[in-house]
């Protein structure tokens, strides 16, 4: 059946209206879901619940008394924060070149002298080249006593071949560290608060991964900051001796019992090699002498022929 004109607009707008009824109600739906979808999870209501929220405020209270404590290592003045200088935390090192006489018996006397004012060798190497030995050893020596100390090797060569001195001021980044120490601390103590009161396994399980992580920061601030304190406390000096050139020469360049077994060592590889060189000289040769021997008695037999 054909439609007239005006019939055919009432079925377009028909279905107009019924395309838009559904996306209204469809949106709602969406919207609905969406909204239950994102809706605060059980845990998140206790997170901030009447009994959680004084934690939170004690939370605050602890992180204002770290803060606090932090300036402690602070003090005003006009241009600024300026860290007071009975805290500050130098990191001194040095290296030292020295010539000396006797390097093996140098080492050991360095040794024992470190070790008499409460330092400690952490490396220590003596190795012998073509005109003497070589030293190079590291130490550990009480920060205090660390001009002292150097002034007291310098004393041990014939001459000082290199000096190198450096003073790192890590009191900022060590404060620093504390500080984020100090906070972690308080955090880890508010998980457990929170913990102690927590009535759900999801809540269980989110406060002990949270706590594992911020137990985990702890461990590697602490690891840090006793890194700085050893590396302040005992500062490091690399010491390298060289043995006096001329007294090498006269010491080790002539030895006649050496001298007199590499030439008996040598003697004796002659004689090898000779011996060597004729089992070679046999394998290899007798093919040739049995051809000529063959060609030996053929021409004998043709001359006695001939007569």
């Amino acid at each position: 059946m054909k439609l007239s004109k005006k019939q055919t607009w009432f079925v377009v707008a028909g279905i107009a209206v019924i395309v838009l009824l559904a996306l209204y109600y469809g949106k709602n739906g969406a919207v609905g879901s969406l909204q239950n979808a994102f809706a605060p999870s059980p845990a998140y209501d206790y997170a901030y619940s009447e009994e959680a929220m004084p934690m939170m405020m004690d939370y605050a209270t602890d992180e204002m008394k770290v803060r606090s404590s932090v300036d402690g290592y602070y003090s005003e003045t006009s241009g600024g924060m300026m860290m007071n200088t009975e805290s500050q935390k130098i990191i001194q090192t040095a290296s030292l070149g020295l010539h000396v006489d006797d390097v093996r018996a140098t080492a050991e006397k360095v040794t024992d002298y470190v070790e008499s004012i409460g330092g400690y060798i952490e490396n220590a190497s003596v190795d012998r080249y073509d005109q003497g030995y070589y030293g190079y050893l590291t130490l550990r020596v009480p920060n205090d006593k660390f001009d002292t100390i150097l002034e007291e090797l310098k004393g041990m060569a014939n001459y000082v071949v290199s000096e190198y001195k450096n003073a790192e001021d890590v009191t900022e980044t060590y404060v620093d560290l504390q500080a984020r120490l100090e906070n972690y601390k308080a955090e880890e103590q508010q998980y457990l608060a929170i913990m102690d009161k927590a009535d759900t396994v999801e809540w269980i399980l989110q406060v002990t991964n949270a706590l594992y992580q911020v137990r985990a920061e702890i461990e590697s601030l602490e690891s840090r900051l006793k890194y700085y304190d050893t590396r302040v406390d005992y500062s490091s000096i690399n010491l390298s001796l060289e043995e006096d050139e001329s007294a090498s020469r006269v010491s080790e360049t002539w030895r006649p019992l050496s001298t007199l077994h590499s030439a008996y060592a040598d003697w004796v590889g002659f004689l090898q090699g000779l011996v060597d060189q004729a089992i070679y000289l046999a394998i290899y040769i007798w093919p040739l002498a049995l051809i000529v021997l063959v060609v030996w008695v053929v021409r004998r037999k043709a001359k006695k022929s001939r007569k």
